[in-house]
């Protein structure tokens, strides 16, 4: 199973179990929205497979968030249009389980607190 970045970071490591990343500033992957700017340039470590296969993921996430939005997580991609990331994000000094679905461009942005019940 071979992994390849788009957007590669420039301080990261693989020891085989964990995957250590230190992103770089002002990145993310956003598109059209009210917020009025669009993004491309987050870190992704994938591996591409057949679209009729089956995926099972499971991560852990860790991280020392300190600016808002900073987060960690999944992504699945089809192309910069049509994606969707989950996992953990910073927002207003707290983590916050997070999701946003792109398809055709529009980005759709939800958070729930991670000490919710729901969570």
């Amino acid at each position: 199973m071979s992994f390849t970045w788009f957007n590669e970071p420039k301080k990261w490591s693989n020891n085989g179990s964990t995957i250590s990343v230190h992103t770089d500033g002002k990145t993310d992957f956003w598109r059209k929205t009210h917020y009025g700017f669009e993004r491309d340039n987050g870190h992704f470590y994938y591996r591409s497979f057949p679209g009729e296969q089956a995926l099972t993921a499971t991560v852990n996430v860790r991280g020392k968030y300190t600016i808002l939005y900073d987060q960690g997580g999944l992504m699945l991609r089809i192309d910069e249009k049509n994606w969707i990331k989950c996992g953990v994000e910073y927002v207003e000094g707290n983590q916050f389980a997070s999701v946003v679905v792109t398809v055709n461009g529009w980005s759709d942005w939800s958070v729930v607190p991670i000490s919710s019940p729901d969570v």
